[in-house]
């Protein structure tokens, strides 16, 4: 009987405020941001924003509280948290924004769904999955699939970080009521230190900034990483070259136990652990190139349950490379199909080598580093935040 209660006094409540709400003049100049957690990508947007006097109030999961490190002043207004729908329902119908842009991960919370679902309530939703759930990830979740499928179909607008859409739209025909934006990562394009030019001869480092699956998990993906990086160590070696790994998640030393002895093992292999953006962008500006650990890998034809390796290394995006763009540094690119790649290597910063063909090119790598790097300095005017910015601006004024 109190559930039933309190149900019906939150239904007169609702009434109550959507009347009342009805009067209020929408803020043109409010973006109102929710997720779950904290991510770089909300900082980056939240940002460029700001800069371009949007003010932003983020409504923000308990669960995720901890994970507010940004500095307020430059990325939001205003937090608000909640911890269940009803808390962020009230919360929506207390404002009246330009657009409630909402940050998602892969496995889709009931909140997002909700929000679709009561939107003409509240107002134009956007819908921006971090990743797509469907055949990009090993373990199928029927309730995960049906969710994402909802909130694609059915939110205003979606803003895609990555080409995944595409696949979806390609193979299982989803139809998009809302319109589609791209709008990748991006660079901060600030604080980014200066690249110097370096001799033929000096030593080539190649980095790898981002999170690592520990080796011998029961995840196959951490066995093609494990054999592409094994390969790329095993050429550096040969070459004289240094391959630099910096692991965004490596706080249990057991757990990464097999890249600690690999490191040991060889001394052009330099394992380090996760560093704050700053300290990142600067620690990378000091190599030559930057990759991925599945870009070279030997075997990309594995059969995995419910998972589409092909798809995914053709679709995916990633923000590392962002991060290298950050740092002046070019990229290396292995695999054809990849969308972002050929995205990013009209810019002339992709040097496009497979693993086969590396041991052959190292000669290359050395002496165009000047040369990617010049372009890399361009190119990070073009694709940082703030130049971007004025897209996704539009977008939500044309919802």
């Amino acid at each position: 009987m109190p559930g039933k209660l309190q149900k019906r006094l939150d239904k007169i409540f609702i009434c109550g405020l959507n009347f009342y709400r009805q009067k209020f003049k929408q803020n043109k100049k409010c973006v109102i941001f929710i997720a779950d957690e904290m991510s770089p990508r909300i900082e980056k947007i939240g940002y460029a924003l700001k800069r371009k006097g949007i003010k932003i109030v983020i409504f923000l999961q308990k669960k995720g509280i901890e994970e507010v490190v940004c500095n307020k002043e430059n990325v939001y207004d205003k937090m608000y948290k909640f911890k269940n729908i009803r808390e962020l329902y009230f919360l929506c119908l207390k404002f009246k924004p330009l657009v409630y842009h909402i940050f998602s991960t892969c496995c889709v919370e009931k909140w997002i769904v909700f929000l679709i679902k009561n939107k003409h309530h509240i107002g134009k939703v956007v819908y921006d999955p971090y990743d797509i759930y469907r055949d990009m990830y090993g373990e199928k979740n029927k309730c995960y699939i049906k969710y994402e499928k909802f909130c694609l179909e059915n939110s205003d607008g979606i803003v895609c970080r990555n080409f995944q859409t595409q696949y979806l739209k390609n193979k299982y025909g989803y139809c998009f009521k809302g319109k589609r934006l791209l709008f990748m990562d991006y660079c901060w394009n600030h604080n980014s230190p200066v690249k110097y030019p370096k001799a033929d001869e000096e030593e080539l480092c190649i980095v790898y900034g981002g999170r690592l699956l520990p080796h011998r998990s029961n995840n196959l993906l951490s066995q093609i990483e494990w054999d592409g990086l094994s390969s790329w160590i095993e050429t550096t070696k040969k070459y004289k070259a240094k391959m630099v790994v910096i692991a965004s998640n490596m706080t249990d030393k057991n757990e990464f136990k097999d890249f600690y002895r690999l490191a040991k093992r060889n001394p052009n292999f330099i394992l380090k652990g996760k560093m704050d953006l700053n300290a990142l962008i600067k620690y990378e500006s000091r190599m030559d190139y930057g990759t991925d650990t599945f870009e070279l890998a030997k075997d990309q034809k594995k059969s995995f349950k419910d998972f589409n390796f092909a798809a995914r290394e053709k679709y995916c995006a990633t923000n590392k490379y962002f991060d290298y763009i950050d740092a002046g540094i070019p990229i290396i690119c292995g695999r054809p199909s990849e969308m972002l790649g050929r995205y990013l290597e009209k810019y002339g910063i992709v040097f496009r080598c497979t693993l086969e063909e590396l041991p052959e090119r190292m000669d290359e790598l050395k002496q165009r580093r000047n040369e990617y790097a010049a372009n890399v300095a361009k190119a990070r005017k073009e694709l940082s935040i703030e130049k971007q910015i004025p897209r996704l601006i539009r977008f939500y004024k044309q919802l």
